[in-house]
């Protein structure tokens, strides 16, 4: 999949993952929280045309029908997306509930396999980007 920037992956990122975390069902972002946290220190550009560029790149690369938005805000349309983090937490809560040690440890193990590689280029745990996706702001 070939999305225009970084942002944009960003962009996407802070659609999916926070309900993810919080296993939420996909819920409407504000146009103007996403705005705000991407381009908050660019007073010179018109940050919702930046906005409309990413959400344009992921409609173009994943299908018309992968977002849902109006004037107001954005979500991500129920059924389109399975993330390694879903999959990893899916084996983890397997993992937990498993009754021997054998079993216990094939489901860790599937699930600490489906951690791999960065999430973000340049993302870190205590990115403000981070703290800002996860609801901690």
């Amino acid at each position: 999949m070939r999305l225009r920037s970084k942002e944009t992956w960003a962009v996407l990122a802070s659609l999916i993952v926070p309900p993810l975390l919080r296993n939420e069902p996909y819920g409407p972002v504000a146009r103007e929280t996403l705005t705000n946290r991407f381009w908050s220190n660019c007073e010179a550009i018109d940050t919702s045309g930046h906005l409309r560029q990413c959400l344009r790149s992921i409609r173009t690369a994943l299908g018309e029908s992968c977002l849902i938005s109006d004037r107001h805000e954005v979500q991500i349309a129920s059924g389109w997306f399975k993330t390694d983090i879903e999959q990893a937490l899916l084996y983890y809560t397997r993992g937990l509930a498993a009754d021997s040690i054998d079993d216990r440890l094939y489901w860790l193990t599937r699930a600490e396999h489906e951690m791999r590689g960065e999430f973000i280029e340049g993302w870190t745990p205590d990115c403000p980007e981070a703290h800002a996706c996860a609801g901690y702001t």
